[in-house]
């Protein structure tokens, strides 16, 4: 358990702590390195993605954030592109 000093520190920058494996509507929430790995591209790859707002995230904290899984499937489609070959 965190000190009560800890507790009020996370307070003042208004981040929730996230332990155990977290699941919300949309799926279970993915690291960046595990997104990294899905999509087989680097960290900065997703970082980019998330921060120019092509790919949905969650700030789990003040320096991590979380991405839904249905994002991620969602972020996969929108860029899928068809050949024109039958």
């Amino acid at each position: 358990m965190p000190s009560p000093r800890l507790g009020d520190f996370r307070r003042s920058f208004h981040a929730p702590v996230m332990q155990g494996d977290a699941e919300v509507v949309g799926g279970p929430l993915l690291t960046v390195r595990e997104v990294g790995g899905r999509l087989k591209v680097s960290r900065a790859t997703v970082y980019a993605l998330c921060e120019g707002g092509k790919l949905a995230f969650i700030r789990a904290s003040t320096h991590s954030m979380r991405i839904l899984e249905g994002d991620l499937a969602a972020y996969v489609r929108s860029t899928r592109v068809r050949s024109e070959r039958a």
